[in-house]
């Protein structure tokens, strides 16, 4: 928190022209604003906002070369399969997520979908 996830989201998303990247939000993420991904020094850029990660999909068009997804922690286990849809199709994918929660609960990441160095299998 405050590590400086979403600025860096924004700045990602403010290269490229309009239309060729998509910045999603979860619902249930209405911190600061219901329809926009906020920093929390206040810069917002506007984003869809999805219930399920399989939605993200249906916004997808062959203009579409970046796709952002701010708290990814909060989506279902369904976001690697969209993630590894997207980049099969050559789409750059940047996700922030928070690990753990405030409490020290381990959120259930995307990362532990597929193995890495710093999370092996």
């Amino acid at each position: 928190m405050f590590s400086g996830k979403t600025t860096e989201l924004l700045r990602r998303l403010e290269a490229y022209p309009r239309g060729e990247a998509l910045a999603f939000k979860h619902v249930i993420d209405t911190r600061y604003n219901a329809s926009a991904i906020v920093s929390h020094g206040g810069k917002a850029l506007p984003a869809i906002v999805v219930a399920k990660a399989s939605e993200i999909k249906r916004y997808i068009t062959d203009d579409t070369e970046m796709v952002a997804v701010d708290e990814a922690h909060f989506f279902d286990e369904g976001l690697a399969d969209v993630v590894a849809c997207l980049a099969e199709r050559g789409i750059e994918v940047v996700l922030t997520a928070l690990q753990p929660d405030s409490w020290a609960d381990r959120f259930p990441s995307p990362s532990d979908c597929w193995p890495s160095p710093t999370n092996p299998p």
